[in-house]
Protein backbone atom coordinates (compact mmCIF):
# COMPACT_ATOMS: atom_id res chain seq x y z
CA UNK A 1 0.00 0.00 0.00
CA UNK A 2 1.52 3.28 -0.96
CA UNK A 3 0.66 6.21 1.40
CA UNK A 4 1.13 9.78 -0.58
CA UNK A 5 2.96 12.03 0.99
CA UNK A 6 2.27 15.87 1.14
CA UNK A 7 3.98 17.99 -1.04
CA UNK A 8 6.34 20.72 0.17
CA UNK A 9 4.75 24.22 0.50
CA UNK A 10 6.65 26.95 -1.35
CA UNK A 11 6.51 30.47 0.08
CA UNK A 12 7.81 33.36 -1.77
CA UNK A 13 7.53 37.23 -0.74
CA UNK A 14 7.79 38.89 -3.80
CA UNK A 15 7.58 41.83 -1.99
CA UNK A 16 11.29 42.10 -0.98
CA UNK A 17 13.26 41.03 -4.06
CA UNK A 18 16.73 42.41 -2.97
CA UNK A 19 18.26 43.96 0.17
CA UNK A 20 17.86 47.74 -0.97
CA UNK A 21 13.90 47.29 -1.73
CA UNK A 22 13.15 46.79 1.65
CA UNK A 23 15.23 49.87 2.59
CA UNK A 24 13.11 51.78 -0.03
CA UNK A 25 9.99 50.10 1.83
CA UNK A 26 10.89 51.40 5.30
CA UNK A 27 12.01 54.75 3.63
CA UNK A 28 8.52 55.31 2.11
CA UNK A 29 6.92 54.04 5.43
CA UNK A 30 8.46 56.67 6.92
CA UNK A 31 8.29 59.17 4.56
CA UNK A 32 4.39 58.65 4.79
CA UNK A 33 4.10 58.58 8.71
CA UNK A 34 6.14 62.42 8.36
CA UNK A 35 3.95 63.35 5.57
CA UNK A 36 0.45 62.35 7.54
CA UNK A 37 2.14 64.20 10.82
CA UNK A 38 2.62 67.36 8.75
CA UNK A 39 -0.58 67.71 7.17
CA UNK A 40 -2.31 67.26 10.52
CA UNK A 41 -0.28 69.88 11.98
CA UNK A 42 -1.50 72.34 8.65
CA UNK A 43 -5.19 71.59 9.03
CA UNK A 44 -4.86 71.85 12.90
CA UNK A 45 -3.31 75.61 12.59
CA UNK A 46 -5.83 76.15 9.92
CA UNK A 47 -8.93 75.31 12.32
CA UNK A 48 -7.66 76.90 15.29
CA UNK A 49 -8.48 80.42 14.91
CA UNK A 50 -12.28 78.92 13.75
CA UNK A 51 -12.56 77.36 16.96
CA UNK A 52 -10.80 80.31 18.71
CA UNK A 53 -13.84 82.95 17.56
CA UNK A 54 -16.51 80.75 19.21
CA UNK A 55 -18.87 82.63 21.22
CA UNK A 56 -19.95 80.51 24.66
CA UNK A 57 -23.35 80.77 26.22
CA UNK A 58 -24.34 79.42 29.56
CA UNK A 59 -26.76 77.94 30.53
CA UNK A 60 -28.36 77.33 34.49
CA UNK A 61 -31.67 76.02 36.53
CA UNK A 62 -30.88 79.12 38.21
CA UNK A 63 -30.53 82.17 35.22
CA UNK A 64 -33.13 84.05 33.23
CA UNK A 65 -33.77 84.51 29.96
CA UNK A 66 -33.07 88.18 30.75
CA UNK A 67 -29.58 87.45 31.30
CA UNK A 68 -26.46 88.04 29.06
CA UNK A 69 -25.55 84.34 28.78
CA UNK A 70 -22.37 84.41 30.66
CA UNK A 71 -20.85 82.75 33.54
CA UNK A 72 -22.11 85.36 36.11
CA UNK A 73 -25.21 85.68 34.27
CA UNK A 74 -26.65 82.52 32.78
CA UNK A 75 -29.68 82.17 30.55
CA UNK A 76 -32.59 79.91 31.85
CA UNK A 77 -33.11 77.69 28.89
CA UNK A 78 -31.23 76.35 25.80
CA UNK A 79 -33.47 77.91 23.23
CA UNK A 80 -32.45 81.16 24.74
CA UNK A 81 -28.84 80.16 23.95
CA UNK A 82 -29.81 78.78 20.75
CA UNK A 83 -31.58 82.24 19.55
CA UNK A 84 -28.57 84.03 21.23
CA UNK A 85 -26.40 82.22 18.65
CA UNK A 86 -28.78 82.83 15.97
CA UNK A 87 -28.25 86.15 16.39
CA UNK A 88 -24.80 86.68 16.34
CA UNK A 89 -24.44 84.86 13.61
CA UNK A 90 -26.47 87.50 12.04
CA UNK A 91 -23.99 90.30 13.33
CA UNK A 92 -27.18 91.02 16.16
CA UNK A 93 -24.61 90.49 18.96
Amino acid sequence: MAVALPQPLRVVDYSLKRTGDRRDAMTNTTANTIRFGATCLVLLALLAPVTAMGQEYWVSTTGSDAGAGTKEEPFATPQRARDALRESRRGGG
